[in-house]
């Protein structure tokens, strides 16, 4: 989501604030396989990460790191 309210997004936005979007499902089942990013920066350091989608804890777990250098 680029905005979190619609009135603090520009016109060309509206529709990708957090107040326009339809509410998932605790299973994510509505959530969509890609979605337009949006450039960041991101300070130095080290990222972990988890996808808690079809996590089973197993020894298939979908985690990972990112270094920003």
């Amino acid at each position: 989501f680029r905005c979190l309210k619609a009135s603090q997004c520009p016109n060309t936005l509206v529709q990708d604030s957090l107040e326009k979007k339809t509410e998932m499902d605790d299973l994510l089942n509505k959530a969509p396989a890609s979605y337009p990013g949006v450039l960041l920066r991101i300070k130095k350091g080290v990222y972990n990460y988890m996808c808690t989608r079809n996590n089973q804890f197993t020894n298939r777990a979908q985690k990972g790191v990112i270094m920003v250098k």
